[in-house]
């Protein structure tokens, strides 16, 4: 522990122009120990200086949350192993191998499990197509929205997100999605309340799943029409957008 802490402490104070001499020292550490610094710490330096190099423990680290129920930081794990894997194709496998694992914490874990593995796979479905396909094989859209309706509010909110990009692919795929009014609902709730990432995301699902007189009427029946014109005012150009499509779609 003690030389973890040092090298911890030498990624925090080495000079910007310097911290470079570290990546060869790093490299050659085995996992465990590069797993032990992620874990103290260093993940953001470590990930800034290791690149590519760094998806292994990452992705280990997420497995090893998955078995254990440990989910401290799962969320901020995958979002790093994610920017990585969006620029290198050759990590999309190291993502897909965390996936089956990170479902199981959305089924069966704790509330912050479910919360820390919500936005984790929100992070996920973010890298690729194929990998908003292997979410899907894997489980992960019934607990997604059950996760809508019962989940914190920062699960609410990745769940939202993740589904948004699931639906996505699935009307990409041309498979059909129906959406109850009590699961509409559930994602009106979020357009009055949640963040404006959780309100993009809420809107984003209603107005992809607004393509067929079923859907239409059970999101007018959760009475979504009010908060999405509401929306119409939002500072932020990304909600507008999609709550004004989903008004169209509707």
């Amino acid at each position: 522990k003690k030389r973890v802490d040092v090298l911890v402490e030498l990624m925090r104070i080495a000079p910007a122009d310097q911290k470079h001499l570290l990546s060869p020292g790093l490299g050659c550490l085995n996992l465990s120990t590069k797993i032990a610094l992620i874990q103290a710490g260093a993940l953001y330096p470590y990930v800034e200086l290791m690149g590519s190099d760094a998806a292994r423990p990452l992705a280990q680290l997420l497995v090893n949350a998955a078995k254990t129920g440990n989910a401290a930081e799962v969320s901020k794990i995958a979002g790093a192993l994610s920017s990585l894997a969006a620029t290198d194709n050759s990590l999309s496998s190291l993502c897909g191998r965390c996936v089956p694992g990170l479902v199981n914490l959305l089924e069966n874990g704790e509330d912050e499990c479910k919360e820390e593995a919500a936005n984790a796979l929100k992070f996920f479905s973010i890298v690729s197509f194929n990998m908003k396909v292997q979410i899907a094989e894997a489980g992960a859209f019934g607990p997604l929205v059950k996760l809508l309706g019962e989940g914190t509010a920062k699960a609410k909110e990745g769940a939202a997100g993740t589904l948004w990009r699931l639906v996505s692919m699935m009307n990409e795929s041309n498979i059909e999605v129906n959406i109850s009014t009590k699961k509409a609902a559930d994602l009106v709730v979020l357009l009055h309340t949640g963040t404006v990432e959780g309100k993009e995301a809420a809107a984003g699902v209603l107005r992809l799943v607004a393509y067929n007189d079923a859907n239409k009427l059970g999101i007018m029946r959760a009475r979504a029409v009010e908060p999405l014109v509401e929306l119409l005012e939002s500072q932020s150009l990304e909600v507008k957008e999609q709550a004004a499509g989903a008004l169209n779609a509707i």
